[in-house]
């Protein structure tokens, strides 16, 4: 868009360019275009005697993605602010982001020189220039939301904790309106958030647009957790219940941009997962067979009722499996009993949650082994398993319904010796709610319109 340097300088301390501008205007703006101009004339050097050229603000990634925190006064409603006093939305953010002359990073912003005749403009606002990725670099820093304008204009809104940024199309070219009296306070869930203090990351932001998942590999043994690799993994079709269930994801360092179709499976799938522990947690406390293992669950659970976090020394060295079966069963139990269970579930560290995980796989196929009396193939265990979980999901997704569910696992228990199949289900929807979990906490649920603007090349657009 700015095609060609035509001459450099400085301008109040500043490094200014005068570029000639891709598309032009044969006439002055309007007079409305005009006043705000004028409006800004401290700013932009506008001079009625010598009206020839302007200086505008250019905002480009290198210089959005060095600036800190921008110290934001939160009000709890967004009418409460005045509106800005700008003529062009380009000193607005240059405001909000203290990039101003007189403000502590004003040398940093380049100011670049248009013809007055040939400023870019929509309706009553002229433009300066803004990254693409600068903004989209500033979405991911102070974005609450992102939606469609509703009204017939149309256009992206994305409301943040610096003001409203409305991007639309007009004459093949792209503009961005920012008003900063228009700020949404960021929720308080986030606000305490590490990863709302750090850079966003572009290429996490990218390839999470993408529907890519930041994760670990699940099957590995537990002595290489720490060194197995994070990766992000390839996009898989929606559902993405297998990439789910096969790996744990990782903490992310800022907020992503997902997909409302990846949004909306990945809110099922945490629904169906906790469903599914809740329903096993209470086929768990339910059984009545095999005996030595009811029993164990009776004594572990009035011991922890008690807080002694014991069997009474009411075990013997035969009794080690089921004891390792019946800790899981708890983990389940507390886990799904409450929110707050829930909670420790979708915060818990990425490598303990996947010691745990692994742990509970062990034990549970010693269980099943010794349960059945027989020989586990522990591969087959885990396809068979897998195989059951996705059969499980699709008859949720077609109706979403517990008592459906509860029954079907129930089905399981045509065999008493069969609980650890039903355990492992709880295992396999442990680690699919943590993941659902981590992806909304960091995704942005995001129209596609958005997400195509987030995936295009970086370049210059207009705000105004």
């Amino acid at each position: 868009m700015l095609e060609r340097v035509t001459k450099a300088g400085f301008f109040n301390n500043q490094f200014i360019e005068v570029h000639n501008t891709a598309t032009t205007s044969s006439e002055i703006a309007t007079t409305r275009a005009l006043e705000s101009i004028k409006k800004d004339s401290r700013l932009n050097g506008y001079n009625p005697q010598e009206p020839t050229t302007i200086h505008v603000p250019r905002f480009t990634f290198d210089i959005v993605s060095c600036l800190p925190l921008a110290s934001q006064q939160q009000s709890p409603s967004s009418s409460l602010l005045s509106p800005p006093s700008y003529g062009s939305g380009a000193f607005d953010l240059a405001q909000s982001l203290d990039l101003l002359p007189s403000q502590e990073y004003g040398l940093l912003l380049p100011m670049v020189e248009v013809e007055v005749d040939k400023v870019d403009r929509y309706n009553d606002r002229y433009c300066g220039y803004l990254s693409r990725h600068g903004l989209v670099f500033l979405a991911s820093r102070y974005a609450r939301r992102v939606s469609m304008h509703t009204g017939p204009s149309g256009g992206i809104v994305i409301d943040t904790s610096l003001g409203r940024f409305k991007v639309f199309e007009h004459d093949h070219r792209t503009y961005v309106h920012f008003d900063s009296g228009m700020r949404t306070p960021v929720p308080a869930v986030r606000t305490g958030m590490q990863h709302t203090q750090l850079v966003p990351d572009m290429e996490a932001i990218l390839k999470a647009a993408d529907g890519r998942c930041f994760a670990r590999d699940l099957y590995v043994e537990v002595q290489a957790i720490g060194f197995t690799p994070k990766e992000w993994k390839e996009p898989g079709p929606v559902p993405p219940i297998k990439t789910a269930i096969l790996n744990v994801f990782q903490d992310l360092e800022c907020s992503v941009f997902l997909p409302m179709k990846w949004a909306k499976e990945w809110k099922l799938l945490a629904q169906f997962s906790s469903d599914i522990l809740q329903s096993v947690s209470l086929i768990f406390l339910d059984i009545q067979e095999p005996k030595r293992l009811v029993q164990l669950r009776d004594i572990f659970f009035e011991g922890m009722r008690r807080k002694d976090q014991s069997f009474g020394g009411l075990t013997t060295q035969d009794d080690q499996v089921e004891e390792s079966v019946v800790r899981w069963g708890y983990t389940v139990k507390v886990g799904s009993g409450s929110s707050a269970g829930f909670s420790v579930l979708s915060d818990m560290d990425s490598d303990e949650m996947h010691k745990l995980i692994l742990d509970a796989f062990g034990s549970l196929c010693k269980g099943h082994a010794k349960f059945r009396a027989a020989t586990v193939d522990s591969e087959r265990l885990i396809d068979t398993s897998d195989k059951r979980f996705l059969s499980l999901f699709e008859a949720y997704r077609a109706q979403p319904s517990t008592d459906r569910l509860h029954g079907e696992l129930r089905k399981l228990l045509h065999k008493n010796e069969n609980i650890c199949l039903v355990l492992w289900q709880a295992v396999l929807a442990m680690i699919t709610y943590r993941n659902a979990c981590k992806i909304l906490k960091f995704g942005i649920e995001s129209p596609d319109e958005w997400i195509q603007f987030v995936l295009a090349q970086d370049s210059d657009i207009l705000i105004g």
